[in-house]
């Protein structure tokens, strides 16, 4: 695993030279490479999330995560127990509860957490001084004035360039690209609010977008894979202003439906795309486990390929879910909406949706296997099954 500095050098994100002043940076002030490289306005706080989500392959806590959390959310961990593990609790997603955290590998804390709370832990990466400034806010933790500098500075500007004093009491530098576990991915989203159709600028979303419960009847058990993967497009398609649905097979992901409101996504190249699972993207964290990601994408050279047909893939959030049989990987359902469009979706909607396909997919795979059976024997069938369900 590259670390983070050599990551963003490689993508083209940060300079050599910006990448030598944050170490110089960092022997004199301790603290993150990533909390340096931001103090010297090298790159902006998503870049760095991106960053370290796509070489952790976790997924990454952001600002509107941890700005606003419910305190039935911050009550499931207690005060202590926070502060020494330096977590913070911002989303239940049925049992499973989403903590920001710097050390996401450290399983004595995972189990701690479980422990304590009940819950199944999902721990997310978050930038050094995002989650001291919000271990202050919401439990109390004393924090340096570094951190209150650089968190004044970005919200400014969106990055930072901030010379702070030494800090006599700051703790060595510690090497944040240890490999870590991948254990799920995601954020906090507002999902009270209805979905405005017009936000995602779609053409299409002025159709009444369809509910779980339609998609269900529409997913009926003689749907065959390619009419599955149509109804999961057609209600996703209302949300958001593109969407493309790829096919999983072992070793690559390709375009499989697309259909968007901006004139300049080249719909059919989004079909003919092909990526190996080998070089790092958003599809590899997937097939390794993840459930979805969400977020600006980082500029990976996987990443690119999509680039080439969906122009603006870069810019906004983008939303990409899992669809499952079982534990395997079938397909990936992608979704992009502009910058700031984001507040209405709801993730959990989206979620049962894919979880809805990964079902009908199931039932498709057991039809195909039945039908085939008596004909060519059980050998055979398990060999279709296979492919059918990769395909």
């Amino acid at each position: 695993m590259k670390k983070l500095g050599q990551l963003l050098l490689s993508e083209g994100i940060v300079t050599e030279q910006q990448l030598e002043k944050a170490l110089r940076s960092q022997e004199i002030l301790g603290g993150r490479i990533g909390t340096c490289l931001l103090e010297i306005g090298a790159l902006d706080e998503d870049r760095l999330l991106g960053a370290l989500s796509a070489q952790l392959g976790v997924p990454s806590a952001r600002k509107i995560d941890l700005d606003h959390i419910p305190h039935v959310i911050l009550d499931l961990i207690p005060t202590e127990l926070a502060r020494r593990h330096r977590v913070i609790p911002f989303r239940m997603l049925g049992t499973e509860l989403f903590v920001a955290a710097l050390a996401v590998k450290d399983l004595a804390m995972l189990d701690a957490l479980a422990f304590a709370t009940g819950k199944d832990i999902r721990a997310h990466i978050s930038t050094e001084s995002r989650l001291e400034v919000s271990l202050s806010k919401y439990f109390g933790a004393p924090v340096s004035e570094r951190f209150h500098q650089l968190e004044m500075a970005l919200a400014e500007g969106g990055t930072a360039a901030v010379v702070p004093g030494p800090q006599g009491d700051q703790a060595p530098a510690e090497d944040t690209t240890a490999g870590l576990r991948v254990d799920t991915i995601p954020h906090v989203y507002d999902t009270a609010s209805p979905v405005d159709p017009s936000a995602a600028g779609s053409a299409e979303s002025a159709q009444e977008p369809i509910g779980l419960s339609d998609l269900e009847s529409e997913l009926r058990d003689d749907c065959d894979r390619d009419e599955i993967a149509q109804h999961l497009l057609d209600f996703l398609a209302p949300r958001f202003s593109t969407v493309a649905i790829f096919k999983a097979t072992r070793n690559s992901v390709g375009g499989w439906l697309a259909t968007s409101s901006d004139p300049a996504v080249d719909q059919d190249g989004l079909i003919e795309v092909a990526i190996k699972l080998d070089s790092p993207s958003v599809f590899q964290q997937l097939r390794s486990g993840n459930s979805f990601h969400e977020g600006p994408l980082l500029p990976l050279a996987s990443h690119r390929e999509l680039q080439k047909h969906w122009h603006n893939v870069f810019d906004g959030d983008v939303y990409a879910i899992a669809v499952r049989v079982r534990e395997k990987l079938v397909a990936v359902a992608m979704c992009h909406v502009a910058l700031g469009n984001g507040a209405g979706v709801d993730i959990d909607e989206i979620r049962r949706a894919c979880e809805q396909a990964g079902r009908a997919f199931e039932r498709f795979i057991l039809r195909s296997k039945k039908q085939l059976a008596p004909a060519a024997g059980p050998a055979a069938a398990e060999r279709q099954a296979e492919r059918t369900g990769s395909a």
